[in-house]
């Protein structure tokens, strides 16, 4: 199996079904600005945040504040305020705000105590007490973390945000409300009541990392069995890295002769990792992971398509299979669809997905 080297960090990996080869861009990674505040001026009023370590309780609190960028962004570093109690750990989450009412709720599929990956956009957890520094002349703390890969958010699109503390002891740490909130509201979940609540106020919390520039995805595709392509304009998706559910942005550029296509994002995107799909109207939707966004230039694209590698390791396997039959029949909306296993992108997953499979089973990236 041939392999190829990534220029932005020297790793060698197997050419596989998909890859991606950055040319020649060189990130620049600016100094931390905030991209967002509420935090320089809190007030004395704690908005619980807590619950009691390890196994919780009926006095546990959670609360869910919104905020906006104005541009698309790389967060990299999320500040607080707060006190009351003393924390072991922190863990942070953001959330996609509800479709039909992104200012007003958070999309929640699971009840806090209950929730797994799937369930919200990203989660850290930092162990010990975040930095904590206090405030002279207050009794409040400021706290800090920085997140273990930045999180690319785009701009003029509203999320939330969750900072929770683990308490050794009755669970009354909170984060300070802040005196100028975006819209003075938050929500607040009692885990003794079982229910989601609107609460007033917001909470002081300040989000640091940089603003994207004008960034290009520019590539080459190569396809292996398909239909001719050339002069097609196919649909570019981009998504969060390990997202590839809900794009953050949806393109569309035609195919040279020599199957490049080059199209600028727009809003541009915060510099970092991206993962996108390509697909055209004669052959099959693919994900094409870790395309690098500089905010000098571009990036190069190199995926050779192969139909039926769900899973993206290299061969059409049992695995790819599973995923398959896991999902039969779902429609796009449905909880179980998933675009990546919707293999000609027509909405469904179906007999149509399950051939082209069973077509190239115990197919490797190089056929």
């Amino acid at each position: 199996m041939k392999k190829i080297s990534l220029s932005n960090s020297g790793r060698q990996i197997a050419k596989s079904a998909l890859f991606v080869s950055v040319l020649g861009c060189a990130t620049v990674t600016p100094a931390a600005e905030v991209l967002f505040d509420q935090m320089t001026n809190p007030s004395n009023t704690i908005l619980i945040s807590s619950w009691f370590a390890p196994d919780g309780s009926d006095s546990d609190i959670y609360r869910y504040d919104n905020f906006l960028l104005p541009n698309s962004s790389a967060v990299e570093e999320v500040w607080w305020v707060g006190g009351g109690g003393v924390p072991t750990k922190f863990t942070v989450r953001f959330y996609t705000g509800l479709a039909s009412l992104p200012d007003h709720m958070p999309t929640i599929t699971s009840l806090p105590e209950s929730e797994h990956s799937q369930d919200y956009l990203k989660g850290y957890s930092f162990n010990g007490n975040a930095n904590e520094t206090p405030i002279p002349g207050t009794a409040l703390n400021q706290y800090h973390v920085t997140l273990p890969t930045a999180l690319n958010l785009p701009g003029n699109t509203v999320f939330w945000i969750k900072i929770e503390a683990d308490v050794a002891g009755f669970p009354n740490w909170g984060v300070a409300m802040s005196t100028h909130g975006r819209d003075a509201r938050h929500v607040v979940f009692y885990t003794g009541y079982a229910m989601f609540l609107a609460g007033s106020g917001s909470e002081a919390f300040q989000l640091r990392g940089t603003t994207s520039a004008s960034q290009t995805i520019a590539g080459n595709v190569t396809l292996s069995d398909f239909t001719s392509v050339v002069d097609q304009v196919v649909s570019i998706e981009v998504f969060a890295p390990g997202d590839m559910v809900t794009p953050l942005q949806v393109l569309s550029a035609p195919l040279t002769s020599t199957g490049a296509f080059s199209v600028v994002t727009s809003p541009a995107l915060a510099v970092g990792s991206y993962d996108i799909r390509v697909k055209g109207e004669h052959w099959l939707a693919k994900r094409v992971t870790g395309v690098s966004m500089t905010n000098t230039g571009a990036s190069g694209v190199d995926a050779t398509l192969i139909n039926g590698d769900v899973n993206g390791d290299n061969v059409i396997d049992l695995t790819d299979y599973t995923e398959i039959v896991t999902d039969f029949n779902a429609l796009i909306g449905d909880p179980n669809y998933h675009t990546w296993v919707d293999l000609n992108g027509d909405g469904a997953i179906d007999l149509t997905d399950y051939t082209v499979l069973v077509t190239n089973f115990n197919a490797l990236g190089d056929n």
